[in-house]
Order: structure tokens, then sequence, then C-alpha cells
């Protein structure tokens, strides 16, 4: 729990099993390089900041945005990469750039509440990506991998394309 104002969090090469963010009103954690999180990443209170290096954030474990907590993703991109049977959970925030990657299948993605994504939103091979009930707002372009994952509504929720200019919906082969 670090006190209010601006604290870097710096790792290198480093990777980390769970980053929690638990800051006062006013903390604000910015990254000064691209991180791992081989766990989980609750942002509970305060401000997760990629600042104006657009540093990447690969999560292994589930994403939680809290509505005391805030992440500002500037335009960078944020990788959800965990394999396997267990769902990878998304819920809360917003992205720039959202991708999806699993080493093997089905490697799903889950999201638990409305979901926005500024710019583009990649799914990748090898993942399912689940919105359920909830919407999901794209302002870029959608890719969705057309091997035997891809975008899975099995609830009622919408994909709305909300970008300014053209976009592009792309269901072809990812790497």
């Amino acid at each position: 729990n670090p006190p209010s104002g601006s604290k870097t969090l710096t790792l290198g090469t480093s990777s980390l099993n769970n980053l929690v963010i638990n800051g006062s009103s006013g903390t604000i954690i910015t990254l000064a390089s691209a991180i791992t999180l081989n766990g989980n990443l609750p942002i509970n209170s305060g401000e997760l900041d990629v600042t104006s290096g657009n540093f990447g954030i690969t999560l292994l474990g589930n994403w939680l945005v809290n509505t005391t907590g805030l992440f500002t993703p500037r335009a960078g991109t944020v990788t959800f990469n965990q394999s396997g049977a267990t769902a990878q959970t998304i819920y809360g925030g917003s992205f720039f750039n959202l991708t999806t990657s699993s080493t093997a299948a089905p490697g799903t993605k889950q999201l638990l509440s409305n979901l926005t994504i500024t710019n583009n939103l990649l799914i990748g091979a090898n993942t399912s990506f689940d919105a359920g009930s909830n919407n999901l707002y794209v302002g870029g372009n959608f890719t969705n991998y057309s091997g035997s994952s891809g975008y899975i509504q099995s609830g009622t929720g919408t994909i709305y394309f909300n970008g300014v200019g053209n976009q592009a919906i792309e269901n072809g082969t990812c790497t």
C-alpha cells in the first residue's frame, strides 16, 4: 500500500507473480518498462499507468479493475497469455490494444464486465474470447483467429464497432 503520489515500477527482464495495486487516493504506479506477470493483476485502488513509453503488459493470470482503481492504457498493449483449461478472466478497465494468445487450446479468456478497446483487438491462435452477456466496444480493427478458437458470444452481449474511421474485421490466420 504505497502512500499517495507517483511511484515507478522497474522490472527489467524479470517477471512477477501477482501485482496488487492498493494505493491511496492520488497514488499512481508508472511503468518504466514492459512487464510480465505470471499471476493476477488486481487494481483495487490507485492507478496503474503505462506512461508515454506505452509499455506493454503480458498477463498469465486474471485482470481486475475495481471501481476505485484506474488503468491508464495510453497507446500500450495488454496481452492475455494464459494457456490450458482454466479460464483467464477480465473485469473492468479499458484498453488501447488487447491481444490474446495461448500456447495450447483452449486458452479461454472470459469477460466479466463490459469492455472498451479504443484501438485493436487481436484474438490469437489457441484462444477463445468469450464476452458472455457483456458488451464489447472496439474502436480499431478486430482480428479473429479462424481456427477452432476465436470470438464466442455465449450470452446476450453485443460488439459495437465505434471507431471514427474505417475499421477492419478480419477472420484470418493469426500468428
